[in-house]
């Protein structure tokens, strides 16, 4: 049997987005047009794009083909059904007005929260997220006479706007686990604190350009980031090290939870900064979150209580390293 390691480009998908439709039907082995027919539309208006996985290059051969079908007015919303060809897939056919699309569109604007802010900006849902993705990374499939135009899809909103509710679910998530550590429930702690950093990371890789928000291809989008050189946190190696627990005690799991907090100050100081760096993986247990703002750092503790901990520019200027280890009282 032969074993691989589990940072093998043949392990799990890498995401490539197909750049046009003859690249797209290379993939699937058989040209989509032939599925225009047995669709319902009108060629004076609707304009038809193909997404799902199988464009972003994560599919597989049982994946599903995702055709989105802009009209001008209401039609029934959603069908499903099996193109027998030489791909023998499903296919998944879903209605959109233009109106309702502009209006998805409108909902996605560029984050900017400012301290304490995490909890006021109204994000779009999972659900709007999941859709403004697939349509942002779509192809056309058929364009015959339509004049209408398609709205833009701002792909820097969307990485902010998916970035921004994981770091939010990531924030409560902490908490949690430091409650249960502090309450003995250092199992529930240790297991709290991986949905931490299951948040951290879609968030993180959100910020690099993988929106899909399906948790499905966690894996998959951090292991494009790996190999893509844009891992400059190491997360991978971090997410390794956080399940690599070889005796479940309180020392040990408060020790991840710190690094965990680490982690998330880091991303929310990426999401500010669009810039990182890494620190030793060394320091002793750490209770306290530090909340990055364009203006300044703050330390706060589990009990909600808020101290100035820094001046922001002592992360951005001179030896931002240098400057963490003081800030969090570091030993090497």
């Amino acid at each position: 049997m032969r074993t691989v390691a589990l940072t093998s480009a043949d392990v799990f998908p890498r995401p490539q987005r197909a750049s046009s439709m003859d690249e797209l039907n290379a993939r699937i082995g058989y040209p989509l047009e032939l599925v225009v027919p047995h669709l319902e539309i009108d060629p004076l208006g609707d304009h038809i794009l193909v997404s799902g996985s199988i464009v972003e290059g994560l599919g597989n051969c049982l994946s599903d083909i995702d055709l989105f079908i802009l009209t001008r007015s209401a039609r029934p919303t959603a069908r499903k059904f099996f193109f027998w060809s030489p791909a023998s897939r499903w296919v998944d056919v879903e209605c959109l007005t233009y109106a309702n699309l502009r209006h998805l569109v409108g909902r996605f604007r560029r984050v900017s929260p400012e301290f304490g802010g995490w909890v006021g900006h109204p994000s779009p849902s999972l659900a709007d997220q999941d859709l403004y993705h697939r349509l942002s990374i779509a192809l056309k499939l058929a364009n015959p006479l339509s004049r209408m135009r398609l709205p833009r899809f701002d792909r820097a909103s969307l990485q902010e706007e998916v970035a921004y509710t994981e770091i939010s679910a990531a924030r409560s998530r902490w908490v949690d686990a430091v409650g249960a550590a502090r309450s003995g429930q250092i199992g529930q702690a240790m297991f709290v604190g991986q949905l931490c950093l299951d948040h951290i990371i879609d968030g993180y890789c959100a910020l690099l350009g993988e929106t899909n928000p399906s948790v499905k291809w966690r894996k998959a989008k951090l292991l494009s980031v790996l190999h893509g050189g844009r891992d400059e946190l190491e997360i991978f190696r971090f997410f390794n090290w956080y399940n690599e627990l070889k005796e479940l005690t309180p020392s040990t799991v408060f020790l991840r939870i710190s690094g965990v907090a680490l982690l998330l100050f880091f991303v929310m100081q990426r999401f500010f900064c669009v810039r990182t760096f890494t620190i030793p993986r060394t320091c002793p247990a750490y209770s306290r979150r530090l909340e990055y703002t364009p203006q300044a750092v703050y330390s706060v503790d589990s009990e909600g209580r808020i101290e100035l901990a820094a001046k922001a520019e002592m992360t951005q200027r001179g030896d931002p390293a240098a400057a963490l280890r003081a800030l969090l009282q570091y030993r090497d």
